[in-house]
């Protein structure tokens, strides 16, 4: 069964998966999977001071709240009553600020515990960083394909979804014809643009396990050319 990638995409949730991974990564797991006390130490470095800068984050969001309405009762408010200008108050920072880049090293230290032969995904699942599985229904998975014109070439953009690519087809006024294969998100037709105007027609369909699956995409339609 297909797993979704363990690290999030919101800033504030790295940081919770970071602390939880500095709290239930003890120095036994440390020992066990060659951890040294440096990284350790520096994950714990990024953890609290990650966790500052959202805290820091917060109230500057407080700060910009309370100063917007004291403007605005300031400017609009006609009625004689005493107002107090906000202040921002930041909580105090940790003794240890660790060098950029923190999140990334967080990554590659997970990648070598997991390349380690004795890794177990029960450890991970309790430091946080294994994803949770997820079912792909092989017979229904379709592309939401989109298309510009980049300079001279039509780019077509599709969405991976954990598949390992996606097959371009495309219909100039001969019918379709499979033209390339997207390995990434992006995809440049080769063909140069006509001098005269026309309307080239694209679709595609997801690869996985090396063969095609699912349904081919809805038909996008290009205005090339003239």
């Amino acid at each position: 069964m297909a797993k979704q990638y363990y690290f999030p995409t919101s800033l504030l949730a790295q940081i919770t998966l970071l602390k939880l991974f500095v709290t239930r990564f003890v120095t036994a797991y440390a020992t066990k999977y060659g951890v040294s006390t440096t990284q350790m130490s520096d994950m714990a470095a990024c953890a609290a001071y990650y966790d500052w800068l959202s805290q820091c984050h917060e109230a500057v969001n407080q700060y910009d709240h309370a100063m917007t309405e004291y403007m605005d009762t300031m400017m609009n408010n006609e009625t004689a009553i005493t107002h107090t200008l906000p202040v921002l108050t930041l909580p105090a920072a940790p003794a240890t600020t660790p060098q950029p880049g923190g999140m990334g090293r967080f990554k590659s230290l997970v990648q070598g515990i997991k390349n380690n032969p004795i890794y177990s995904a029960e450890d991970g699942k309790n430091w946080g960083i294994e994803g949770a599985e997820t079912t792909i229904d092989e017979d229904t998975m379709q592309p939401n394909l989109k298309a510009d014109i980049v300079g001279l070439s039509v780019v077509i953009s599709s969405p991976k979804q954990r598949m390992q690519g996606t097959e371009i087809w495309a219909d100039k006024g001969s019918g379709y014809q499979m033209i390339g294969f997207c390995s990434g998100t992006k995809y440049t037709d080769p063909a140069a643009l006509p001098a005269t105007a026309a309307i080239w027609k694209y679709k595609g369909r997801y690869h996985l396990h090396g063969e095609a699956i699912g349904q081919y995409s809805d038909e996008i339609k290009v205005h090339v050319g003239g």
